[in-house]
C-alpha cells in the first residue's frame, strides 16, 4: 500500500507550509485549487504553525537532555546531580590575621566565634568572621597585662541563621531549602534541637545539647556505612543558585520527627569582589594580616559541563595528572588555568606539581597554596605521593587582530567592535573559559571573535608569544627559559636580520641615557644593540643564543639597569601549547585589534597578512 502521508523534511515555518501545499496539491482533489488567498491557506497556517510550534519544542526537550547542549542551569544541574557532581558554590575570601590580646585574670582568653573584623575598599566595607572560637593560653608566671598575638583564618560575607521545624513527615527525604543565594556551603552548620546559652557578653550565641549533622558529599565513595542512626544530611543545588538540605529517610540516615527544630547557620558572601582587601579593624585589636583571597562566585554553568564528566570519571582519587586537575578545579575555586605534571618529568619522582594561576594575579599566595595542600589534596592524594605547588612561569600570548566586517550589517560603528574585541581579551584573563589558555588554538579565539558581532564576517589574528623577566641588581632573575614551542625560522640570505623572529622591548644599561635592546640575528644568536639617533649600534654581538626548533633561549649577562623587560619571539604555529610550570595569559596590553570594511581592498592587502611583529 502505497505511503501518502506529507513528507516534512524541514523546520523553518514557510517551508513546512510549502511542503504541506505541495502535499495538498498532489491529491486530484485540490489539483487546480489556488491556495493563495483562500480560506485553506489560514488551515495550511495553523498546520504549518503546529508544527513548527512542536519541532522547535521538541529540539528544546531533547536539547536540554544532554549535558553537552543544556543551556538552563537548572537542567545542567541536574545531569551534573547523575554523574554524582554538586557544583561548587560562591567560596567566601579569607585572610589570615594576628589579634593582640592581654592576659587578664585567667589564663585563658578565647576569640568567640562570628567576631567582627572589618575591610575597606575605597566606599565599600567588607566584614570578615573566623568560624570557630580560638583560645590563647597564658603561663601561669605570665603577669597579668602581658600581651601576645593569636593568629586564625577569617571569612568574608554575611552570617544567616535560618529555622526550620518539621511539619512534614510524608516525604521520603525531607527537604527545607536555603533561601539565600551567594552561600558558601563550605560554611554551613546544621544543628538539630538546639537549645540556646546566653552568654553574659557580647552577642554571641551558643547552643547545648544540639545534634550536629555531617553532610554526604560527593566526595564520598559510597554510602553503604550508613546506617538508621546515622546524623546526616545530603545537599543539593535547585532553581536560581539556591541550595536545598535533605534528610535521612530512617533507612539512609536518621529520619527527623514531626516538631523538630533545624538551625541552620551558613555565610552570604561577596565572592571575588573582597579579594585583595586587608582586614584592619574588629571587635579585637589586629596586629598584622594578610590580603584577602580565594573569594569567588558559583561555578558556572560552562565549568559544570567541563568538570562534572571528570570528576565522575576521576571516581573521588587522585591517581592520574588529569585527576588531580579535575579535584581541584572543583574544591578550589579560583584558578584561572593550571598545569598538573608527575616529578618524574623533571627528575623528581614521587612528586607531582601544580601550576596555578589564579583568575586576578599571576600567582597564587602562601595562604593559598596551604590550603590547597593541607585542606584539599590530604583528602585525595595518594600516601606515596608529595603533592608541590609551584609558580607558573607566564607565557603572554599577543593577538594582533585584523576582522573584517560588513557594513550592511553593522549596528554602530567599527571602533565599536574593536572594543567587543579588546573586552574578549579581557574576559579571556579573569573568566573560567576550560582550557582556552591551557593549550592555545587560534581557531577557538577567532570562533569567539565571529561570535562577538554578527556585522564580523572573518578574523585573522596573528600571535606573538612574550615573556616577562625582570633586570635587578645588573642581572636577570630568569637567564633561561623557554617558550616551549617551535619559533618561526626565516631562510638565512647572508647577511643578518636582526630582529627577525625575537626581540625585546626597550630597556636602559646602567649609567646609560640612551635605550638598548636585545635581538636575534636570524642564526640563533642575540645581538645587543644601543638605539643611538633611531639607529641600531651593535654592542655585544654574542648576547645570548635561542633554539628556534625548541623555543629555548639563553641571554648572556649584561648590565641592565633595574626594572621589566619584555621578550617576544614569533612562534612557528599559532597554536601554543604549555607544559609544565608555563601557563599561558592573553597580554591585553600588548594585543592589538583593527577593523577593516570587507570591502575596503586596499586596507585588507595591507594589514590582513599572516605575520607581523
Amino acid at each position: 500500500m502505497a505511503d501518502n502521508r506529507p513528507v516534512i523534511a524541514n523546520l523553518d515555518f514557510d517551508d513546512i507550509k510549502s511542503d504541506l501545499v505541495r502535499y495538498f496539491k498532489n491529491r486530484p482533489e485540490f489539483a487546480d485549487y489556488e491556495f493563495t488567498g483562500s480560506s485553506l491557506n489560514l488551515l495550511m497556517d495553523v498546520l504549518a504553525y503546529n508544527t513548527h510550534y512542536n519541532n522547535l519544542t521538541a529540539n528544546f526537550l531533547v536539547n536540554e537532555m544532554f549535558l553537552d547542549s543544556a543551556l538552563l542551569r537548572k537542567n545542567v544541574v541536574s545531569i551534573a546531580r547523575m554523574l554524582n557532581y554538586t557544583p561548587r558554590s560562591a567560596t567566601a575570601s579569607s585572610a589570615s590575621i594576628k589579634v593582640a590580646v592581654q592576659k587578664a585574670s585567667s589564663n585563658f582568653v578565647t576569640i568567640p566565634a562570628f567576631s567582627t573584623f572589618t575591610a575597606s575598599s575605597g566606599t565599600t566595607t567588607f566584614r570578615f568572621f573566623p568560624l570557630d572560637s580560638h583560645t590563647l593560653q597564658f603561663d601561669d608566671t605570665d603577669p597579668v597585662g602581658t600581651e601576645r598575638d593569636i593568629e586564625f583564618d577569617v571569612y568574608e560575607g554575611t552570617p544567616i541563621t535560618q529555622r526550620f521545624v518539621v511539619d512534614n513527615v510524608r516525604e521520603e527525604f525531607p527537604v527545607f531549602e536555603i533561601n539565600n543565594t551567594n552561600v558558601d556551603t563550605s560554611t554551613l552548620t546544621v544543628l538539630v534541637n538546639p537549645q540556646e546559652d546566653t552568654f553574659t557578653t557580647g552577642t554571641s550565641s551558643t547552643y547545648s545539647n544540639a545534634v550536629k549533622y555531617t553532610q554526604v558529599s560527593p566526595n564520598e565513595q559510597g554510602i553503604t556505612s550508613l546506617n538508621d542512626e546515622s546524623t546526616i544530611y545530603f545537599l543539593e543545588e535547585v532553581d536560581d543558585g539556591k541550595y536545598r538540605i535533605r534528610f535521612g529517610n530512617g533507612t539512609i540516615g536518621k529520619k527527623l520527627n514531626v516538631g523538630e527544630e533545624i538551625l541552620v547557620s551558613y555565610l552570604v558572601t561577596s565572592g571575588s569582589v573582597a579579594n585583595g582587601v586587608a582586614p584592619t579593624t574588629g571587635d579585637f585589636t589586629i596586629s598584622s594580616s594578610t590580603i584577602a583571597s580565594g573569594g569567588s562566585e558559583p561555578e558556572s554553568i560552562r565549568e559544570i559541563k567541563d568538570n562534572a564528566p571528570n570528576w565522575f570519571q576521576s571516581q573521588f582519587r587522585a591517581v592520574t595528572e588529569k585527576d588531580y586537575e579535575t579535584i581541584l578545579k572543583q574544591n578550589y575555586s579560583d584558578i584561572q588555568t593550571i598545569n598538573v605534571y608527575g616529578g618524574e618529568k623533571v627528575g623528581k619522582p614521587g612528586k607531582v606539581f601544580f601550576s596555578i594561576k589564579p583568575k586576578n594575579a599571576d600567582k597564587l599566595t602562601e595562604q593559598a597554596k596551604l590550603t590547597i595542600t593541607r585542606d584539599i589534596l590530604s583528602k585525595f592524594n595518594l600516601v606515596t605521593v608529595r603533592p608541590e605547588i609551584v609558580d607558573p612561569n607566564i607565557i603572554r600570548v599577543i593577538a594582533k587582530t585584523v576582522i573584517q566586517y560588513d557594513p550592511s550589517n553593522l549596528n554602530g560603528t567599527p571602533e565599536n567592535l574593536v572594543a567587543q574585541v579588546n573586552a574578549l581579551y579581557n574576559t579571556l584573563n579573569t573568566a573560567y573559559i576550560g582550557d582556552f589558555l591551557k593549550s592555545f588554538q587560534v581557531s577557538r579565539l577567532i570562533t569567539e571573535i565571529l561570535n562577538l558581532d554578527t556585522a564580523i564576517v572573518s578574523a585573522n589574528p596573528r600571535i606573538n608569544l612574550r615573556f616577562d623577566v625582570v633586570a635587578k641588581n645588573g642581572s636577570l632573575d630568569v637567564p633561561e627559559f623557554s617558550y616551549g614551542n617551535r619559533l618561526h625560522e626565516i631562510a638565512y640570505s647572508g647577511s643578518p636580520i636582526l630582529g627577525a623572529v625575537f626581540s625585546s622591548t626597550l630597556f636602559k644599561r646602567s649609567g646609560r641615557v640612551n635605550y638598548s635592546q636585545i635581538l636575534d640575528d636570524g642564526r640563533g644568536t642575540l645581538v645587543l644593540v644601543d638605539i643611538i639617533e633611531n639607529e641600531k649600534i651593535i654592542v655585544n654581538s654574542s648576547a645570548g643564543s635561542i633554539n628556534y626548533l625548541t623555543g629555548e633561549v639563553e641571554i648572556s649577562d649584561f648590565d641592565p639597569a633595574d626594572g621589566k623587560i619584555g621578550l617576544i619571539a614569533i612562534p612557528e604555529s599559532f597554536d601554543v601549547e604549555a607544559k609544565d610550570n608555563y601557563l599561558l595569559q592573553m597580554s591585553v596590553g600588548d594585543s592589538t585589534v583593527r577593523a577593516i570594511s570587507q570591502d575596503d581592498k586596499q586596507a585588507l592587502a595591507t594589514y590582513n597578512v599572516s605575520r607581523a611583529k
